[in-house]
């Protein structure tokens, strides 16, 4: 299927979802919201979600990273394994087995650092109940290693106070 058959076939019943996918094309943030959207998919199921619209949108985020390889690392497969045996990502993963997904998803692209900032930052208006201590420290560990590992992908901060901070 190409790019554009996979588009059809979300917008077949998801249009909401194809034009923020559009608006995001070419960006790292792609990723993320593909993996928020796939992952919320598996928790809660939204009507009219079929086994053809998961493929397709993974079949999206596999087109995405293609064509902007400079969101993904090289050779993530051996990474993974890696990252699996990690202590930190096992005490993540072990506690929260959805995050632990995403971040072996997100690994080794440029959204690693949006998908961290946003388990850190609340946009539940007021509803996330944070995390215990040895997962904060487990995630600042893994952010660690993850900069460490693809310093193309670190997030810069310029400003903390600014607001502006540039990747």
């Amino acid at each position: 299927m190409n790019k554009n058959d996979m588009f059809r076939k979300i917008n077949e019943r998801f249009p909401d979802i194809v034009e923020k996918a559009i608006t995001l094309w070419g960006t790292p943030e792609l990723d993320v919201y593909i993996l928020d959207t796939v992952s919320d998919m598996s928790i809660k199921p939204r009507d009219g979600m079929t086994p053809e619209i998961m493929e397709a949108l993974s079949g999206l985020k596999g087109e995405h990273d293609r064509e902007y390889p400079q969101f993904v690392a090289e050779g993530n497969a051996e990474a993974i394994r890696k990252l699996e045996e990690n202590p930190d990502f096992k005490k993540v993963e072990e506690r929260f087995p959805h995050i632990g997904r995403r971040i072996k998803a997100a690994w080794g692209h440029a959204s690693f650092p949006l998908y961290i900032d946003g388990l850190f930052n609340d946009n539940r208006g007021g509803k996330r109940q944070g995390f215990p201590e040895e997962i904060v420290t487990a995630l600042f560990h893994l952010t660690q290693l993850h900069d460490l590992e693809y310093p193309q992908f670190e997030r810069k901060v310029a400003d903390l106070w600014a607001g502006n901070n540039a990747w």
